[in-house]
């Protein structure tokens, strides 16, 4: 597997995926995204709008090879949550190609701040984000994956 394709592919369906906005309900609660392009197909299933669990699995010509779980929660916000998720979407758009796991080591708009810090490579890999706004935390999250064989 071309390690740079797949973590250039991943930052692609992401920047596409939830990061743009997108997803379709799955009739269990969830919430489906999928994103092809050639032999590349991403899907990302997730549950919860608040707190929430996912997991994506990258597929190169119908064969599962990468995957990723994930979860988060609001850390006491007073605000409105939508304004936490509307600016990790924008975090996540960031994610540079070294390291597509979830967004960029630090990002700033207005009075938020998301950091990021992981361990690995795309491989195997594990990490922790969070969501600061005016220097109070006000989202935890967390993710884990590598490949699959």
């Amino acid at each position: 597997m071309d390690q740079r394709a797949l973590r250039e592919f991943v930052v692609d369906a992401h920047r596409n995926g939830y990061a743009a906005g997108n997803g379709d309900p799955t009739g269990d609660g969830g919430t489906v995204v999928e994103y092809v392009t050639g032999n590349w197909r991403y899907v990302d299933r997730y549950y919860g709008s608040t707190a929430f669990l996912g997991s994506e699995i990258v597929f190169f010509d119908e064969t599962p090879v990468w995957g990723m779980h994930y979860a988060g929660e609001p850390t006491g916000y007073d605000g409105d949550d939508e304004h936490i998720y509307k600016f990790l979407r924008e975090a996540l758009e960031q994610a540079p190609v070294e390291m597509p796991y979830r967004g960029p080591r630090r990002y700033a708009a207005d009075s938020f701040v998301y950091r990021t810090v992981s361990d690995g490579t795309i491989t195997r890999f594990s990490g922790t984000e969070r969501i600061d706004c005016e220097g109070v935390p006000v989202y935890r999250g967390r993710f884990g994956g590598g490949r699959i064989e």
